[in-house]
């Protein structure tokens, strides 16, 4: 098999051209991966996206089925997992369980008997770093205990959404054109009682922490801002956390308010950085999780 010539085609851009035209991806993750991704693939539907779900190889996650293979995953090589989001090709979804480097990971798959554009130089057993054995992590029952109170208390001092107050909801759906009066009238009533609007609801955040170059390691109140908040519940249909959506006075997602908060905070100008840290660093409008 003659070596791939470097003076040519990129590498990675033949093996990812090779890979989506013959839809060769999950061909590729059994030879790398195996394992979990090994069930993964001998459950895979192309009509159906995470048909079946492991632990996400970067995190874990709580119940040990937060990651699972897309629909074009044959096609693309992606994958998604429920807290970290998508990983958009079969070089991310490697790396994810390899902890390679990009480079690493392109000459790994090339080197594939399912690719066979390169020859390996040694014998492949497996991820130089395997992955831990997934385990259930130990939940803080005291914590997760206040947490709820404290939920339960937020929710309590918010108001109906038919209510005078309540009325910013329904701009805020107006703004996304969505119609509350066009509900049907059986979800309705489930509706008005699991969301409704606070008028004050606190936002907590990391802001940055210059004598250290990083994110501050406890958060602040940043505002107080008007919030959608609605109960998220568990298969059961018990309450099980609260989804809360910063708004403005006028009914919008409250994001660059609260983005001018945080560097006012965190003593930045915002015009003077780039539009990458903002993506990365910017506080979020909508928040499972609240801190205190």
């Amino acid at each position: 098999m003659p070596y791939y010539n470097q003076n040519t085609t990129p590498l990675w851009r033949s093996v990812k051209e090779k890979c989506d035209n013959n839809n060769l991806w999950l061909n590729v993750f059994s030879e790398l991966i195996g394992g979990d991704m090994a069930q993964l693939i001998s459950n895979f539907d192309p009509s159906k996206h995470a048909r079946t779900k492991c632990a996400c190889p970067v995190h874990g996650g709580k119940t040990g089925k937060a990651y699972g293979l897309l629909k074009h995953s044959a096609q693309s090589g992606a994958s998604v997992c429920n807290s970290c989001g998508i990983f958009s090709n079969g070089f991310d979804t490697i790396m994810a369980w390899t902890n390679w480097e990009f480079k690493t990971a392109v000459k790994y798959i090339a080197a594939t008997k399912t690719v066979g554009l390169i020859q390996s130089n040694s014998t492949y057993l497996g991820p130089t770093t395997p992955k831990p054995e997934w385990k259930a992590p130990e939940i803080d029952w005291e914590a997760e205990k206040r947490k709820h109170e404290r939920n339960l208390k937020y929710f309590e001092e918010a108001y109906s959404l038919e209510s005078n107050q309540g009325q910013l909801a329904w701009h805020y759906f107006g703004n996304r054109g969505i119609d509350l009066s066009k509900i049907a009238p059986k979800n309705i009533k489930r509706f008005f009682g699991d969301v409704k609007l606070h008028t004050k609801m606190p936002y907590w955040a990391y802001v940055w922490d210059h004598d250290t170059g990083k994110l501050a390691e406890k958060p602040v109140m940043i505002a107080k801002l008007p919030a959608l908040l609605s109960w998220i519940r568990n298969p059961k249909g018990q309450k099980s956390n609260l989804h809360v959506t910063y708004l403005t006075e006028d009914g919008f997602k409250a994001t660059d308010f609260l983005w001018q908060q945080w560097c006012d905070v965190s003593d930045i100008d915002p015009d003077e950085i780039p539009a990458s840290f903002r993506k990365k660093f910017a506080p979020d409008t909508k928040k499972i999780a609240i801190f205190h």
